[in-house]
This record gives structure tokens, C-alpha cells and sequence, in this order.
């Protein structure tokens, strides 16, 4: 199977597994809201939210472990992917451990003095503590799991995994709903109770039927792969936290100058575009092992092949939404919010335009963490998050204007952009003329024509549900006709018409079936 075949497919299971948990999550939300009741869901949350700021080590543990583990399978070294599995193994556990041991230490600080708790659920509030310090720690243990799916771009089952999870939670909210004893604490078993259910279906499957996942830490763990990938998690670590830092830090300045009306458009602006991360942070997913493998197996022209194609799949998903969003963001933030938050229609915009330029160098990001050598690149990228502030602050002493805020932002997102171009042409050899030839260019093209045919539409009618749906229909059929004829090439031309005459043949079967 090809590359774009077998991104695709992952790219579909990925989508499913979205599809299936957001359903459940929006259901449950409502089911556990009305199961605990409003103070009970409230210090579920409050509990939650103070152990869920160790996300973003997870988050930085599990690229590490990817990556290794991805880069190895591409080197075809299994003895090596022994060694790594149960070194990251090993590290997860003592990290969960480690970290189970510091917050039940620290349970009457954060319950009794941090959190403000009222006294007549403080027992059931200490339960909450411990079943979602457990299955944090649980969650943990997973992860080398996760990773070994991921480096053998095993989509279907990680993304069943994943939609288990969300349906097991949201049968969790709906028996809230029909048993009468201490909502709150069964809630938290039933969590703990989910994540030890996943945590052995994954350990058992992937021993099962993955050579690496033979667990024997006296023979196979090996003390200088635990530090390359501890140096490795650290830089994603530090550029993780300036990413962090720098969101919440302009939330703050915008809040300084304006108050809090800023940061209610803000919030808004941060949820729509957040929506659409997922559509090409989805598809990254799935990509994301083949370059790394493509870089273990010193495999140059098929990484940059991929990287590529990787790239124009990444910005077309982007604009393929963001582009009517754009054109239609006043109404629809009227239909979806009763009342729209001043300044949000032009934050989002902003926030809309950015994540589109990013989305051009997502691969790039993933080929340069794929060789390994990130120490300049995440000091980079972490600086140009860090910087946004001062710049801030300093712009909106002198003008009192927070679109001010968001050209520094824009201009920062640029500045990312090109040092992404840059650190993966000295790093991994890109060609550049060819990227800006065969990637932005056919890339600008169908964007231009696009908004070209959604001028026409807004100029020639007034804002109404019609409007939307035409601007929708117009502008898919636009950017489908200018992206066959304008950004694929002939072996991607080939490779749709026999995906299309595949499915149509397909059709043809059921039909006469």
C-alpha cells in the first residue's frame, strides 16, 4: 500500500475514533452534569484540573516515545525496540508511581488548603482525589502501549481502543443517572475502573502480537536510551510550556488593558480554532510514523516524498473549512452564541488565518523530532513564543488597540514558519525551491480561488442560512475542481481516479446485490 493510501486510511480510522468520542462526550457531559448535580460536577471538575496539569508531561513522554520507538521500527532493528519499549516502560512506571506517591502526599495541602472545597463533600472529594491520581497513574502505564500502535500505524485498533474508552464513560454518566449512592465517588471508580480496563486489553494485545512488547527490564533496559530520551522529552517539554505560557500570558496582558470582556472573546476565538486543529492535527496523526520510519531507514527521498505530500494534505483540510469560516464567521457566531463577545469575530478571524499559515510546515515539524536532534530548533520555536509577550505588552502600552496583539501574533506564527523551513533544509536536507514549487505554491493558488468564488457570494447576498450553505457548496466544489486541476500531480491524479472508480465500483456491487 502507498503512502498516501495507507495516511488515508489511518487518517479515516482517525476520524471515526473523533467522531464516536465527541458524540459520546458531548452526551455524557450532559448525563454526568445530571447525574452529580451542578456542586458535585463542580468539584469533579475542580479535582480533576489540579492532577490535569501534568497533561503536558504526559504529552511530551509520549512524542518521546513515539519517535523512538517509530525511528527503530524504520530501522528494522527489533532487538533495539526491545531495549526501548521496556526502557520508556520502565521510566512510565516510575513516573506514575512517583507522581501517585507526591499527590497522595500532598492530598491534605490541595484539599485542605489549595482548593476550596465545601466541608460536606470533602470526603467525597478525597475518593475523586485518589481514583483520578490512580488513573492518571494508569494512564501512564499505557502509553509505551499507545506508542508501539502508533509506530506500527496500527490506526484501526488504537482508534478502537480510543472509542471504547468514550462509549465505556459514556455508559458511566448514563448509570449515574438510575443508582442512588455517593454519585461522585462511583463516578471516580468507574473512571479508574475504564483505565484499568484499557490499560489490560492494550498490554495484552500488543504482547500478543508485538515482538518489542516482551517485558523483561533486567535483560532489555538500557540506561542510555532512558537519557537520549529524557534529553529528547525535555526539549519537548520546554517548548510545550512557552507554548502554554505565552497563551495564557497574552490572555493576561489583553486582560490588563481591556478586562475581561478581551478574554471572553478570546475564549471564544480559542474553541473555534481549536476545532480546526483536529481536522489536520488528525491526519498528522497518522502521518506522523511514516516520516519518522521514512528517517530511521535513511530512507531521504521517501520522507521528503512524504513530507510533501503530507503538507498540501495538511493545509487543504485546514482551508477546506477555514476558508468558509472565514467568510461566514459574523453569522455564524450569531447563530451559534446568543450574544457574541465583542471583538470575537475579528480574533477568530486572526486565530482562523493563523492556523492556516501553520498548517503549511506541520510535516516539517514532524521530520525534524524525527532525527532526533531538536535542541536548536525547540530553543527556536520556544523563543518566538516567548518574545510574543514583551512585544505585547510594549505595542499596547503605545496604542491602546488589541487587534495590535494579534498582528504580533500573526507575524510571530510567520516568523515560526520560516525557521520551521529553514532548521528542516539544514537539518534534513530539504529542498527548499522545491517545497515552495510544489508545496505553497499550488497550495496559494487554490486558496485564492476559493475566496475568489466566496466573494462573489457574500457581495451578492445578504447573511442567511441560505447564504451559508451556498458559500459551503460553492466553495467545496471550487477548491475540489482548483486542487485536481492546479495542486495534485499526475501520479496523484492517477491515484484519486482509481480510488474514485474503486468506490464507484464498490456501489455498483451493493446496488446489484
Amino acid at each position: 500500500m502507498g503512502i498516501s493510501q495507507r495516511v488515508a486510511k489511518n487518517t479515516f480510522f482517525l476520524y471515526g475514533k473523533i467522531v464516536i468520542t465527541s458524540v459520546c462526550l458531548i452526551f455524557s457531559t450532559r448525563y454526568i452534569l445530571q447525574g452529580l448535580g451542578v456542586e458535585d460536577f463542580g468539584v469533579f471538575n475542580l479535582t480533576c484540573s489540579t492532577i490535569g496539569l501534568l497533561a503536558f508531561l504526559n504529552e511530551s513522554m509520549t512524542a518521546a516515545t513515539q519517535r523512538f520507538l517509530s525511528y527503530t521500527e524504520g530501522e528494522g532493528n527489533t532487538d533495539k525496540s526491545i531495549r526501548i519499549f521496556n526502557s520508556s516502560y520502565l521510566v512510565h512506571i516510575s513516573i506514575a508511581l512517583f507522581i501517585a506517591l507526591v499527590f497522595i502526599l500532598l492530598k491534605p495541602v490541595v484539599l485542605g488548603d489549595y482548593l476550596i472545597i465545601p466541608q460536606n463533600r470533602l470526603e467525597a472529594a478525597q475518593s475523586i482525589y485518589y481514583f483520578t491520581t490512580l488513573t492518571t497513574a494508569m494512564s501512564m502505564m499505557t502509553v509505551p502501549y499507545n506508542a508501539v500502535l502508533v509506530a506500527h500505524e496500527n490506526m484501526l485498533y488504537y482508534s478502537i481502543m480510543g472509542s471504547l474508552d468514550g462509549v465505556l464513560k459514556l455508559v458511566a454518566a448514563v448509570v449515574l443517572i438510575y443508582i442512588s449512592a455517593d454519585k461522585l465517588i462511583l463516578y471516580g471508580f468507574f473512571l479508574f475502573i475504564i483505565g484499568l480496563i484499557n490499560f489490560i486489553i492494550c498490554r495484552v494485545y500488543c504482547s500478543k502480537k508485538y515482538k518489542e512488547c516482551k517485558v523483561s527490564f533486567r535483560t532489555y533496559v538500557d540506561f542510555k536510551i532512558i537519557r537520549e530520551m529524557f534529553s529528547f522529552a525535555l526539549w519537548q517539554l520546554t517548548y510545550s510550556a512557552s507554548s502554554i505560557i505565552s497563551l495564557q500570558g497574552m490572555g493576561l496582558i489583553l486582560n490588563s488593558f481591556f478586562g475581561t470582556i478581551m478574554n471572553a472573546a478570546q475564549g471564544v476565538s480559542k474553541q473555534v480554532c481549536g476545532q480546526l486543529m483536529t481536522l489536520s492535527g488528525t491526519m498528522m496523526n497518522a502521518l506522523n510514523p511514516v516520516i519518522v520510519k521514512y528517517a530511521g531507514a535513511k530512507n531521504q527521498s521517501g520522507m521528503i516524498h512524504a513530507v510533501m505530500a503530507g503538507s498540501k494534505l495538511a493545509y487543504f483540510l485546514a482551508i477546506v473549512v477555514a476558508l468558509p469560516i472565514l467568510f461566514e464567521l459574523p453569522y455564524l457566531l450569531h447563530l451559534w452564541l446568543t450574544e457574541v463577545p465583542d471583538y470575537a469575530i475579528m480574533f477568530c478571524r486572526y486565530e482562523v488565518i493563523q492556523q492556516v499559515i501553520a498548517s503549511f510546515t506541520v510535516a516539517l515539524v514532524t521530520m525534524i523530532t524525527g532525527k532526533g536532534d531538536i535542541r536548536s530548533f525547540q530553543l527556536f520555536s520556544s523563543l518566538t513564543y516567548i518574545l510574543r509577550l514583551p512585544l505585547i505588552y510594549i505595542l499596547l502600552r503605545f496604542f491602546v488597540n488589541p487587534e495590535f496583539a494579534y498582528w504580533v501574533t500573526t507575524v510571530a506564527v510567520i516568523v515560526l514558519c520560516i525557521g520551521r523551513v529553514y532548521y528542516a533544509h539544514i537539518k534534513c536536507e530539504l529542498p527548499v525551491v522545491q517545497f515552495l514549487t510544489m508545496v505553497i505554491a499550488p497550495c496559494v493558488a487554490v486558496s485564492v480561488l476559493v475566496c475568489l468564488a466566496l466573494s462573489v457570494i457574500v457581495i451578492s447576498f445578504e447573511p442567511s442560512f441560505t447564504r451559508l450553505i451556498v458559500s459551503v457548496v460553492i466553495s467545496t466544489v471550487t477548491f475540489i475542481a482548483a486542487t485536481y486541476f492546479i495542486a495534485l500531480r499526475k501520479d496523484e491524479k492517477l491515484m484519486v481516479r482509481a480510488a474514485f472508480m474503486n468506490v464507484r465500483q464498490r456501489l455498483k456491487n451493493i446496488v446489484s446485490q
